[in-house]
């Protein structure tokens, strides 16, 4: 029995060089990125499928209400700072 080292060229489809260069970048990059968040920040990765599903569940309606939360929320801007601002000050050169 003859031993085979290599493919011979015409046998070699273009979806196996594919799936070779997909199998490198995964086990590259983003296996060990995974493992990494996932010993490191496991809330983090818990909570992407988590937010995934409530984007698609949050309609245009919802957002609004967000937004609008959001902006009502913010700090109004106290009386001593307007009475301290003394108006707009530009550089004026010497």
């Amino acid at each position: 029995m003859r031993d085979v080292h290599e493919i011979a060229k015409g046998m070699v489809q273009p979806w196996m060089i594919c799936g070779c260069l997909a199998e490198l970048f995964l086990g590259s990059i983003a296996l060990p990125a995974i493992a990494f968040m996932f010993l490191k920040w496991w809330p983090v990765v818990f909570a992407i499928p988590l937010l995934i599903v409530a984007s698609y569940l949050a309609t245009a309606k919802d957002m609004y209400r967000v937004s609008v939360l959001f902006h009502s929320a913010a700090r109004a801007i106290s009386a001593r700072s307007i009475r301290n601002w003394g108006g707009a000050r530009t550089y004026v050169p010497r």
